[in-house]
């Protein structure tokens, strides 16, 4: 046998292939699409995908890069405080009803949690001499937190969420905040270094500044070409400013205007013509500043209740177009299929060059649909395309493969099923 098959056999029989996350809304998962979160919460009925041996290699990689990331932190910044996955809560209120099921659940362990007449939640602080001061939540014998999962609060009739932090510092310009380290695709990267992060890091960090009442930092590393940034998430923010760091130590300042596209998104602070992303050769560093988000508090209230709350999947099976399925009812679908035609913009007319905003000299009737429908389309490749239970969720979804996976949907189907989904505000 090879040395690469060694390797892949290695993966394929490794126990984490088989162990799919889980359902539970929690520290990076609280942007997870409800429906997932809601059909990994019983994987006896929704039967997760393991995960290919591939994507265990990429995680193992962006945690040693991370955990590289951690180590330089403690070099450069003698006063970090690592905390390394350290439990802090945020407080999500419930009506009575929603109290006295999340009593019942987490009584029974259907449910992962505890009740408690008042909690007295984990918290940060800057003492007088400057130093981070933490009150954490009890040791295990091992050293570890106690484990306490959801905690329904009976006296403040809220559930405390668990999001878990890796370090603390007395930043020299933001104060207390929490720091995040993370390793990025060039593609992520890109989007980070203009003050656009996933929407999923996005909640995330969010769960952070409302568990800690700090601000949040993420400190990337760019994985193809070791360029490093530094996005700070502020409440105090009003537009997304990025310096960027050259290869002699000089620094040019930027606004990044959302309106101007791809191209020139970068406004010189001092004046100047809208310009694009230098080239790679041309920065080393990136420090951005963009504005945190409130709206997404409510999403992540909406989703936590949803999924510790709601009555959870219920199957019907139905006769479609294109065969026999069962669709799974009483979960909120993030994503799905949109069969408006991206060429005429559903106009049946098409007006622009396919795929560039270049207008025709005169306009002929659309091609690719028929008055502005398309008969087939495919479910996004995000976060559809790599979700472990998208063949539960959409299971008349037809698999097609060549350089990725492209799940399509017949528009006979999708309106026949009756299914229906709501995609959140701020996502892409």
């Amino acid at each position: 046998m090879s040395i690469v098959r060694k390797i892949h056999e290695y993966y394929e029989n490794h126990p984490r292939r088989l162990k799919p996350p889980t359902g539970w809304p929690t520290g990076s998962r609280l942007g997870t699409c409800a429906a997932q979160l809601q059909l990994l919460r019983v994987p006896e009925l929704s039967k997760p995908e393991p995960y290919q041996g591939r994507t265990l290699r990429v995680f193992e990689n962006g945690d040693r890069i991370e955990a590289w990331l951690g180590d330089l932190l403690n070099t450069v910044y003698p006063d970090v405080v690592g905390l390394r996955q350290e439990p802090f809560f945020l407080p999500v209120d419930l009506d009575p009803s929603q109290v006295e099921t999340l009593s019942r659940r987490i009584t029974n362990r259907t449910i992962w949690g505890r009740v408690m007449e008042h909690f007295n939640e984990p918290r940060l602080a800057l003492g007088e001499d400057g130093r981070v001061k933490a009150r954490l939540v009890p040791r295990q014998d091992n050293g570890k937190p106690v484990n306490y999962g959801f905690v329904l609060d009976l006296d403040r009739q809220c559930v405390w969420v668990p999001t878990y932090i890796d370090f603390a510092v007395k930043h020299d310009t933001l104060g207390l905040t929490i720091l995040e380290v993370k390793m990025m695709s060039n593609y992520a990267f890109r989007r980070a270094a203009l003050g656009d992060l996933d929407y999923s890091k996005r909640c995330q960090l969010v769960s952070f500044a409302r568990a800690t009442k700090a601000n949040i930092a993420v400190v990337a590393y760019r994985s193809e070409t070791a360029h490093l940034a530094e996005i700070s998430y502020l409440r105090s923010a009003e537009r997304t400013r990025v310096i960027l760091t050259k290869p002699n130590g000089s620094q040019e300042v930027f606004f990044v205007d959302p309106k101007a596209g791809e191209k020139t998104p970068l406004v010189p602070e001092a004046g100047g013509e809208p310009q694009g992303f230098p080239a790679d050769v041309l920065w080393e560093a990136a420090e951005v500043q963009t504005p945190y988000d409130p709206a997404l508090e409510a999403a992540i209230d909406e989703r936590v209740l949803r999924v510790l709350c709601g009555d959870g999947p219920m199957a019907r099976d139905v006769a479609l177009p294109s065969g026999s399925y069962r669709l799974f009812d009483g979960i909120h679908r993030e994503a799905g299929p949109s069969f408006v035609c991206e060429v005429c913009g559903g106009t049946g007319t098409q007006t622009m060059r396919k795929g560039q905003a270049v207008p025709l000299k005169t306009p002929k009737p659309c091609e690719e649909c028929a008055n502005g429908m398309l008969n087939e389309t495919e479910l996004p490749s995000f976060p559809c395309g790599y979700c472990s239970v998208a063949a539960t969720c959409y299971p008349f979804a037809r698999l097609e493969i060549d350089d990725r996976p492209h799940l399509r949907v017949t528009r006979a189907d999708w309106e026949a099923s009756g299914l229906t989904f709501m995609v959140p505000e701020g996502s892409r």
